[in-house]
């Protein structure tokens, strides 16, 4: 069911339109001539029912682009089995193992793989929904494909009995990988760390570059925002003709870009309002007068490429953190959401503390529900793990 003797991608091309501020996708088997039109529906019901923002919609199509690729041009849906995932899984894992980006690390490797399955599980779901694949393709028993698809959506809201069943919802998943990062030992930032990096950076680079990599970290450190949300941030939100200032003169932002395509408020403190708008009316406005760009080209965003003057990538933040961290010698896998759990991470602390000084409740699913709000975490098991760590702590210091 592979790629039947053709170069790897030759077959299967994604061009993508935007049409009202949305996303459209469309698929192109270039053997047949024809369009995949279950992949083009899926993507528009996840851009028009499930409302996801663009850049979700289109990680979800490169997972399923590889599956895709995996089947090759005469590869049918119908036929997909539990041995078809099984085949697909260790396709994957060999692949990424072999990759001249591997770190090696076969927790990680997996880890990937199973990410790129579990959207399989979800598509599936969906076609038999939609009636693209008959009754019987997917389901509990005696289904080509076995999955408890009640609750087959990635984007349903999450809880502990669903989280208990994992295991019968995707069968052929590798066993503790996990499908993100909670599995594994993360790395929480420290003051320490962030001296070396604000060093680090002046020591390497521009004086504009400079400025530029220890705002981002300001914000990830102090704001909590996600990489995606930080570069997201316009000038226009930081300029006092237009934002909005509460009575504890802190600043109330939206960033259009957030995890899921959420719409969460996060609250900027006022002197790091501050330190950003004096990066834009000073060092920000000199760089682009230096190089003779305007505005045009910066999409109003903030963090600009010293390259091109171009709003930066998601991706180019990753580096820039992730070389930075690697040389100050911080552990394996360091980066700049380092400072969002170390945000979150004091928040859990001094959540904790108010409310033993008011006499409340300390128990996990409290303070979680409690600081899952203001992180912008949907779902407060995804804090529980910061309370357990908080708790511990606290009890070795009395």
């Amino acid at each position: 069911m592979k790629n039947n003797g053709l170069a790897p991608c030759s077959w299967i091309k994604f061009s993508w339109h935007e049409i009202d501020g949305k996303d459209y996708l469309i698929a192109y088997d270039l053997e047949n001539y024809e369009l995949i039109k279950p992949l083009i529906d899926y993507a528009l019901h996840l851009s028009d029912k499930q409302m996801l923002d663009p850049k979700t919609v289109r990680n979800e199509m490169v997972f399923l682009k590889a599956f895709f690729k995996f089947l090759g041009p005469n590869g049918v849906l119908v036929n997909v089995t539990d041995s078809t995932l099984i085949a697909f899984r260790d396709d994957e894992l060999a692949k990424i193992v072999c990759s001249c980006n591997s770190r090696g690390d076969d927790f990680i490797s997996k880890r990937t793989v199973n990410l790129k399955l579990r959207r399989v599980y979800y598509f599936l779901s969906w076609c038999q929904e939609s009636k693209k694949i008959p009754p019987g393709s997917i389901g509990q028993s005696g289904c080509k494909v076995t999955a408890n698809f009640q609750c087959l959506s990635p984007y349903a809201p999450f809880s502990v009995s669903r989280l208990r069943l994992k295991k019968v919802h995707f069968p052929v998943l590798f066993r503790k990988a996990g499908g993100a990062s909670t599995n594994r030992p993360r790395h929480f930032a420290t003051e320490d760390e962030k001296i070396k990096l604000h060093e680090y950076f002046r020591m390497n680079g521009t004086e504009f570059t400079f400025m530029r990599n220890v705002l981002l970290m300001e914000i990830a450190d102090r704001a909590g925002l996600r990489r995606g949300s930080i570069n997201a941030l316009t000038c226009r939100q930081f300029d006092p003709d237009y934002s909005t200032i509460t009575s504890t003169e802190t600043l109330e932002i939206c960033p259009s870009q957030q995890k899921f395509g959420s719409r969460n408020i996060y609250r900027v403190e006022f002197d790091l309002r501050l330190r950003v708008n004096a990066f834009i009316k000073s060092f920000r406005a000199q760089f682009l007068r230096d190089m003779g760009w305007n505005e045009d080209r910066t999409g109003d965003c903030i963090f600009i490429s010293a390259r091109d003057g171009r709003p930066l990538t998601v991706q180019a933040i990753s580096a820039i953190f992730g070389k930075a961290f690697k040389a100050i010698g911080a552990p394996h896998g360091a980066g700049i959401h380092s400072f969002r759990r170390k945000y979150a991470d004091g928040k859990v602390e001094k959540e904790i503390r108010a409310r033993i000084r008011l006499g409340l409740d300390t128990s996990v699913a409290s303070v979680a529900a409690s600081v899952a709000i203001e992180m912008g975490h949907s779902n407060p098991d995804s804090i529980t793990s910061y309370v357990n760590r908080a708790q511990s702590r606290m009890l070795v210091e009395k």
